[in-house]
């Protein structure tokens, strides 16, 4: 329960999360009466989108009607306690294809569709590519057609490419078109193309969310990236491997405080406009997260030891280092809140943990 409200999570950390969230000064009532359709509905992002939608038109009285788009029906893990919840649509479609006749409409939509985990970089590089591309340009047609109010496209950090410098909305660097890694990048930097043209040239607001590296409870802990191997480790009470020197650094930023900084973009943001979504003070090194997060649960301290026995399909990036800058979001009064430590205890602690 959320404040008198009953909500149907079982997970007790995103409930706390979603608790959190809604006490934050965001201008709800504007969300009043809204259809809003969110694609890559069992995606981390997504369905805790979703989740937070819902669970603030509960408390304030809202009738946001949430759509989430699945490529399948039976696998929505991430949503399954929410199925039967008010307010909540699930649709089947896979955005490599064209959109049905039925495909629904919305006030608003939110692409998320997107395989953000390095494995499927090199295992399935077209199922990478073109929800990022076909899929936005579908979107976007019928966002149009249905004179749609607002569209936000949910980027990604990698579109900056190869640059050790600090991050501001308007630099960018190379990305070889022949690695295969750049498929989801060059598709990603092809979606904001697409959302910035349909801002230019139809009448439908139209914007760019640009999250770094998002962690929370949510996450799948086989998906590939670094932070979730260093979780799932230390949850299974086994040493954390390293695949490489570890000296590379990330920004990392907080669940709650990307899906607060989604919102306020929407609400405040400015139509054709690009916004970086990262938290300046959760920028680590990979080794010194790697022992930041193996002793974060009292009593345990898990070895961290380096492995190089990596996966083929896994694809690392070839970037260093990544120092965003954050002052366009902060323009519209959004501001990170949960620290790199509290976060990832949170993430633990929402994982049933292997004691032996």
């Amino acid at each position: 329960m959320v404040n008198n409200i009953q909500l149907p999570e079982t997970n007790e950390v995103i409930l706390d999360d979603l608790e959190s969230l809604l006490d934050y000064p965001l201008k709800w009532k504007e969300l009043k009466k809204l259809k809003i359709l969110i694609t890559g509905g069992n995606g981390f992002l997504a369905s805790f989108l979703a989740k937070s939608l819902l669970a603030a038109s509960e408390r304030y009285n809202l009738g946001i009607e949430v759509i989430a788009i699945v490529r399948n029906k039976h696998k929505v893990d991430r949503l399954t306690d929410w199925l039967d919840f008010k307010g909540l649509t699930v649709f089947e479609h896979d955005l490599s294809t064209e959109l049905p006749k039925d495909f629904p409409s919305a006030n608003w939509i939110i692409h998320a569709s997107s395989k953000a985990s390095p494995k499927f970089y090199g295992s399935d590089p077209m199922g990478t590519l073109m929800p990022n591309s076909f899929g936005t340009l579908n979107l976007l047609k019928k966002a149009v057609k249905d004179e749609t109010s607002k569209f936000l496209f949910i980027s990604s950090s990698e579109v900056y490419g190869q640059l050790v410098i600090t991050l501001t909305e308007d630099v960018f660097g190379s990305i070889d078109p022949m690695d295969i890694r750049a498929t989801y990048a060059e598709s990603k930097r092809m979606g904001e193309l697409l959302t910035n043209v349909f801002s230019h040239q139809e009448s439908i607001d139209c914007y760019v969310a640009r999250p770094f590296h998002t962690y929370g409870p949510g996450v799948y802990l086989d998906d590939g990236r670094v932070f979730s191997d260093f979780v799932s480790n230390v949850v299974s009470n086994e040493p954390i491997s390293l695949n490489s020197d570890g000296k590379a650094s990330r920004p990392f930023c907080y669940i709650t405080d990307a899906i607060l900084a989604f919102l306020v973009i929407l609400m405040d943001g400015k139509s054709g406009e690009a916004y970086n979504v990262s938290n300046p003070d959760g920028n680590i090194s990979i080794i010194d997260l790697a022992h930041m997060i193996s002793r974060l649960i009292q009593g345990r301290h898990v070895e961290v030891k380096q492995n190089l026995n990596i996966d083929e399909d896994y694809i690392p990036s070839p970037i260093v280092k990544q120092d965003p800058r954050i002052e366009k979001i902060l323009e519209l009064g959004w501001k990170p809140s949960i620290t790199l430590e509290e976060g990832f205890t949170r993430m633990i602690q929402s994982y049933p943990l292997n004691n032996k």
